[in-house]
C-alpha cells in the first residue's frame, strides 16, 4: 500500500502539489476526517452516492441539486423525485419555484410530504418572506386536532376536528348566544351543516345574481323548496312563501319613487286583495305607522264583544280612539274619542258617540246643566260652559246673516251684522231690532223702521222702563224731550223765614209727596201744628221744597192752590215761590173785604201754635 505523507511544503506559498493519475480513486477511511481550509478548484463530481451503488444526491454547475433524481424540473433549485419516478418532467415549471416534490412514474401514482411533530405538538408550515418568517402558516395542533390557516401573523381560518369551519374566530355559532364575530359552518354536535355570520358595523353575507330577476336564496326542507328571497322587476326585493297560496311580501317602489312593501302569493306573484296579515287565531300585536293607512273594507277586531283602540304614541298615547262592539262590556257600540298633552299613559275621554247616535263633547250625557256640548240623534243640542261664552258664530268679508233661524225649512228668524252694528230680525214682514253703537233701533222686514214699529201692544205691554236720558214724545226735537220723571215723599215744615224759624216745633200730623216731570215739580203738603215752643220772626213759609225753584223768573212759573186752613188769625188763601227758592210764601187778602187781592204775605203774627194748612204747588226747577 503506498502512503504520501507530506508535513510541510516549501515554498508554502503557490506551491502544486498533483495526486495520482486519470482514472485513480481516493479513499478516506472510516474514522478519517478530510479537512479542507482553504478552496478547491477544478473538481467535478457525478454527486453523491448511497455507499456507491448509485446517485442519491445530483448537484450540477448551476447549484441545482436532486435528490432521487439526476435530471431537474427547469429552474427549480432542488428537485425531489420518490419512489415510481420515472415520468417525463413537468412540461411547465414556474421560473419563481425553488423547489418541486414529486412522484411521478405513473399516472395514478400520489405524491406525500410529511411535516411530523410530537402527539401533543404541532406541525407548521411557515409561509413566510424575507422579513417574517412566519407571516403567514399553515398549523396543524396534534391536542385537538384542528388546523389553523395564518395569514399577516395572527389566525383567520381553521377547521376543528369535528370537522368545522371557523373563519375569523376561533368558537363555533359566532353571535348566537355571544358577540362574537366571524363565520362558521359546524359539522358536528347535531348541528351539521349549521351556518352563523357575525360582523360588527357592516353587513355579515353578500348574495349576488347576476343579469336576469329572479331566486337569490333558496329555502327547503327535506329536499323540498318552501321559500326563497330574490329580486323582481330588477331592483325589487322580494320574500316569499314557494308553495300555491303562501304569502309573501316585495318591497317596491311602486312606481312611484315611494318605498312601498307590496303582498305577494305563491312565489314570485303580486297578490291584490287576496293576502291577510294574521289571523283570527294568530294576531299581531301592534302596528305602528308614521304615514296613512289606506283599507279596501273594513278595520275591525275578531269579536263583537271587544273594543278596538287606535292611539297616537305607544308609553305616552297622547290622542286614543275606542270603537267598542256591539255586545263590549263596557260601552257597547259606543265611539270614544280620548287625548291628553303627551305626558302621561292614559289619556282623557275628550267626546263620544254613543249607540243611540248620540254626540257629545267633554260630556258623556244630555244633561243641560252640565259642561260640555251634546248633539243628540233628535236634533237638539246642548252647549254648556262655565264662565266663557258657549258659541261662536264668525262672518268674514261682506255684512249679511250670521245666523239663520228656521221652522219646517222656512226662515223665522236671522241674527246678522249690517254697518250700523248687530242686527236680530223676525221672519219677513216681522219686526226686528238693530244694536248701533249708542242706540237701540227699530226694524221691519229685515230693514231699518222709522215710526213704523210699537213697543208693546194695548195687550201686551211692558212693565217698566228704565231711563237714563229722555224720551221724546210726538217729535224729536228738544221741545219734546222728556228727560226726567221721579215721584217721592218728603217732609215740609210750617215755620218762618227770620230769626232761624221756629223753634221747639211739635207736629199733630205733617205729609209731604212730589212728583216731578221734567222740570216740571208739583208737590201736596198737609202740616198741623200741635205745639210751638218759639216763633221766629218775619214771614210765615213753607220749607224745604223737594227741589230748588228754577232761576229765571220762578215766581211766575209757580203757582199754589191752598185747599184747607184752620187756627189762623189771618188764614192764608194763596201762595208764591220766589226764583231760587225752596220756600213757599203764604198769601192772604190784602183787607176783610173777600173780593179783595191777596199780595200781603202771611207774617208770623198770623200763625198760632196749632195751625194747619193743606195745599197743591206747582212749580219749575233746574234741577
Amino acid at each position: 500500500m503506498s502512503e504520501i505523507k507530506v508535513n510541510k511544503l516549501s515554498p508554502r506559498s503557490g506551491t502544486a502539489v498533483t495526486l495520482g493519475d486519470s482514472g485513480d480513486t481516493f479513499t478516506i477511511p472510516s474514522g478519517a476526517t478530510l479537512a479542507i481550509a482553504g478552496s478547491v478548484t477544478g473538481f467535478t463530481s457525478a454527486g453523491i452516492d448511497d455507499n456507491a451503488t448509485s446517485v442519491a444526491i445530483t448537484i450540477n454547475s448551476s447549484e441545482q441539486v436532486g435528490i432521487g433524481t439526476t435530471s431537474f424540473d427547469q429552474d427549480a433549485k432542488l428537485t425531489i423525485a420518490g419512489s415510481g419516478s420515472g415520468g417525463s418532467n413537468p412540461s411547465s415549471i414556474n421560473a419563481n419555484t425553488v423547489a418541486t416534490f414529486r412522484r411521478t412514474g405513473g399516472t395514478s401514482h400520489v405524491a406525500n410530504i410529511s411535516v411530523l411533530s410530537g402527539t401533543t405538538g404541532a406541525s407548521i408550515l411557515n409561509l413566510g418572506d424575507r422579513d417574517d418568517e412566519d407571516i403567514g402558516s399553515i398549523t396543524y395542533n396534534h391536542s385537538d386536532n384542528s388546523m389553523a390557516f395564518t395569514t399577516n401573523t395572527s389566525e383567520k381560518m381553521r377547521t376543528t376536528s369535528a370537522g368545522d369551519l371557523l373563519v375569523g374566530t376561533t368558537s363555533t355559532n359566532p353571535g348566537i348566544g355571544n358577540t362574537n364575530t366571524g363565520f362558521s359552518v359546524t359539522n358536528g354536535g347535531g348541528q351539521v351543516g349549521n351556518i352563523a355570520i357575525s360582523q360588527n358595523g357592516n353587513y355579515s353575507a353578500n348574495f349576488n345574481r347576476n343579469t336576469s330577476d329572479g331566486t337569490i336564496v333558496q329555502f327547503s326542507k327535506s329536499g323540498t323548496v318552501f321559500s326563497t328571497i330574490g329580486v323582481n322587476g330588477g331592483n325589487n326585493p322580494f320574500f316569499s312563501g314557494s308553495a300555491t297560496n303562501h304569502g309573501g311580501v316585495m318591497f317596491s317602489d311602486a312606481g312611484a319613487s315611494q318605498p312601498t312593501m307590496l303582498p305577494m302569493s305563491g312565489g314570485t306573484t303580486l297578490a291584490d286583495n287576496s293576502l291577510n296579515l294574521g289571523t283570527s287565531s294568530y294576531k299581531y300585536k301592534d302596528l305602528y305607522l308614521g304615514g296613512n293607512l289606506y283599507v279596501g273594507s273594513q278595520i275591525r277586531t275578531n269579536s263583537s264583544a271587544s273594543t278596538l283602540s287606535i292611539q297616537g304614541g305607544s308609553t305616552y298615547p297622547g290622542a286614543k280612539i275606542q270603537m267598542a262592539g256591539g255586545q263590549a262590556g263596557s260601552n257597547p257600540g259606543t265611539f270614544i274619542f280620548l287625548t291628553d298633552d303627551g305626558n302621561v299613559t292614559n289619556p282623557s275621554e275628550r267626546a263620544r258617540i254613543d249607540a243611540d247616535g248620540n254626540f257629545f263633547v267633554a260630556t258623556t250625557t244630555e244633561a243641560s246643566d252640565d259642561v260640555g256640548h251634546a248633539l243628540l240623534a233628535s236634533g237638539a243640542a246642548y252647549h254648556t260652559t262655565d264662565g266663557t261664552y258657549a258659541g261662536l258664530f264668525n262672518r268674514k268679508s261682506s255684512n249679511g246673516e250670521v245666523v239663520q233661524i228656521r221652522k219646517d225649512n222656512t226662515v223665522v228668524g236671522k241674527i246678522g251684522i249690517e254697518t250700523g252694528g248687530l242686527t236680530v230680525d223676525g221672519e219677513a214682514n216681522h219686526s226686528g231690532i238693530m244694536f248701533s253703537a249708542s242706540s237701540f233701533l227699530p226694524r221691519k222686514n229685515y230693514s231699518s223702521a222709522d215710526g213704523t214699529v210699537d213697543l208693546g201692544t194695548t195687550d201686551g205691554r211692558w212693565k217698566d222702563l228704565y231711563l237714563g236720558g229722555g224720551a221724546f214724545i210726538g217729535g224729536t226735537g228738544a221741545a219734546n224731550k222728556l228727560n226726567d220723571y221721579e215721584e217721592g215723599t218728603w217732609s215740609p215744615a210750617l215755620t218762618t223765614d227770620g230769626g232761624g224759624g221756629n223753634s221747639g216745633v211739635t207736629f199733630g200730623a205733617r205729609y209731604g209727596s212730589y212728583t216731578k216731570i221734567g222740570n216740571q215739580v208739583t208737590v201736596h203738603v198737609y202740616v198741623d201744628l200741635d205745639a210751638v215752643v218759639a216763633f221766629g220772626t218775619g214771614n210765615a213759609i213753607i220749607s224745604t221744597l223737594p227741589f230748588t225753584s228754577t232761576s229765571s223768573n220762578s215766581q211766575y212759573r209757580s203757582g199754589v192752590s191752598i185747599g184747607y186752613t184752620l187756627n189762623w188769625d189771618e188764614a192764608p188763601v194763596a201762595g208764591t215761590i220766589t226764583t231760587n227758592s225752596t220756600y213757599i210764601y203764604l198769601r192772604k187778602h190784602s183787607s176783610t173785604d173777600a173780593q179783595s187781592n191777596y199780595n200781603d204775605i202771611v207774617v208770623v203774627g198770623d200763625m198760632n201754635a196749632n195751625s194747619a194748612i193743606i195745599l197743591t204747588a206747582t212749580y219749575e226747577t233746574d234741577a
